[in-house]
């Protein structure tokens, strides 16, 4: 009776072992310790990343990627289409006269309103402009007039001749576009600044972009008024 309930209590405890080893049965429930922790992925499971770029729907964007209200433009933004350069902007150096109908830029007072062209020359202001009918086409350009002892001479003159490729031997120096209107003395292109050394030897110095502009633009014949005083101490 004894051998017969422990033969019983053997064959219990195999079946339970044997149970342990065995694969789970198709369809069995998984152990409770099998079931993955809430929000844990499983060990070797694929990754489904959350799509967190779609913003939720109403959500606020961020405060900087708003721009600020009335916020300038980057610097490098591109003009709008016909803007206008602010008055006064610095023009880049050795960058010829461009004149736009209508620019900030009057003839200053010592030009005379006169009828056909003029080229006004200010000795006070060492700049040049071109006029039509007293109205401002062309300019203003910086000059270089005469240095002391071969001062520019003032008052009324005309172009009596133009020499697009002049040279001049007496001072050793190229004259491009020279346009003559008293006597030696005439307005022409240098090649480099016009506000380098102590002045000319007596003629109207241009860049040289800007003599072929004025070039361009006027004909032997054409009236040119000189007037002021070269100042003092200039380059």
């Amino acid at each position: 009776m004894r051998t017969s309930r422990n033969s019983s209590t053997a064959l219990a405890a195999f079946a339970a072992v044997c149970a342990l080893l065995l694969p789970t049965a198709p369809g069995a429930a998984a152990a409770p310790e099998a079931a993955a922790a809430p929000g844990a992925a499983a060990p070797g499971a694929a990754v489904t990343t959350v799509p967190e770029a779609a913003a939720a729907p109403g959500a606020v964007a961020a405060p900087e990627a708003a721009a600020a209200p009335g916020a300038a433009a980057a610097p490098e933004a591109a003009a709008a289409p016909g803007a206008v350069a602010a008055p006064g902007a610095a023009a880049a150096p050795g960058a010829a006269v461009t004149t736009v109908p209508g620019a900030i830029a009057p003839v200053p007072r010592g030009c005379p309103k006169a009828a056909g062209r003029l080229i006004c020359v200010s000795l006070s202001h060492q700049k040049l402009w071109l006029t039509r009918d007293g109205k401002r086409v062309w300019g203003p350009a910086p000059i270089r007039s005469g240095r002391p002892g071969l001062a520019t001479r003032t008052g009324w003159h005309r172009i009596t001749q133009r020499r697009k490729d002049d040279y001049s031997w007496l001072y050793k120096a190229p004259m491009p576009y020279a346009q003559y209107f008293n006597g030696g003395q005439a307005i022409h292109g240098v090649y480099g600044h016009v506000h380098t050394g102590r002045g000319s030897h007596g003629c109207v110095n241009l860049r040289h972009a800007d003599a072929a502009q004025l070039w361009r633009q006027t004909r032997t014949g054409d009236r040119v008024y000189v007037w002021g005083v070269r100042p003092g101490r200039l380059g």
